[in-house]
């Protein structure tokens, strides 16, 4: 697959993430989070936006991690 394939499905994801809840969104960013690391191995250069968005994901799969942790 192509970068210019990974940028668009990753962008297509953005879109769907930021309308899904629950396991659907979970799932989503899974994939959005494996698109940009393709991307990464293939020294695509990925836009501002993508990588905002990336750093948003990661940080809200941690907290949830965490929110999860028992005490």
């Amino acid at each position: 697959m192509t970068s210019t394939n990974l940028t668009e499905m990753a962008l297509r994801l953005e879109k769907e993430i930021r309308g899904a809840s629950g396991a659907t969104r979970a799932k989503r960013i899974d994939e959005f989070l494996s698109i940009m690391s393709r991307l990464r191995r293939n020294g695509a250069v990925i836009s501002a936006q993508l990588r905002r968005m990336e750093y948003a994901m990661v940080e809200e799969t941690t907290e949830d991690r965490f929110d999860n942790m028992p005490v």
